[in-house]
């Protein structure tokens, strides 16, 4: 909550509902991804059909118009990362380093991934 200052404060009541928020956050935006997961592996797709150069351009694409869309609306301006502090009223964005840098190792993986895979296919057929 926030005072009429604009500081935050915390009641039981607040706490609560950020508490629940955190924890949902926590439990669905990976279960959520782990199901679409299942559900594709059920229907015969591969991890490098996941993993493919189309869907990280549309991943990497779509993340950064999202914060296009929140720069544009929240703050007026023009921008690719959105730091939300003055929508979620936290005084320090150490929170927006952790979850921008977990995005780039994610996506530095996939992409390390096509590489190799692409690399180790070649060498496969070289042998044959």
């Amino acid at each position: 909550m926030v005072d009429e200052s604009g500081e935050v404060f915390y009641t039981y009541k607040s706490l609560f509902f950020m508490a629940g928020s955190h924890a949902s956050d926590t439990f669905c935006h990976p279960g959520i991804a782990y199901i679409m997961y299942l559900l594709h592996r059920r229907a015969g797709g591969t991890l490098d059909e996941i993993f493919s150069w189309k869907i990280l351009v549309a991943a990497f694409v779509l993340a950064r118009f999202w914060s296009l869309v929140h720069n544009l609306n929240h703050n007026g301006k023009v921008g690719f990362w959105y730091v939300g502090h003055d929508v979620y009223h936290i005084l320090d964005l150490e929170c927006f380093e952790a979850a921008y840098g977990a995005e780039g190792l994610a996506f530095a993986f996939m992409i390390g991934h096509n590489i190799f895979h692409r690399i180790y296919t070649k060498l496969q057929k070289m042998k044959e």
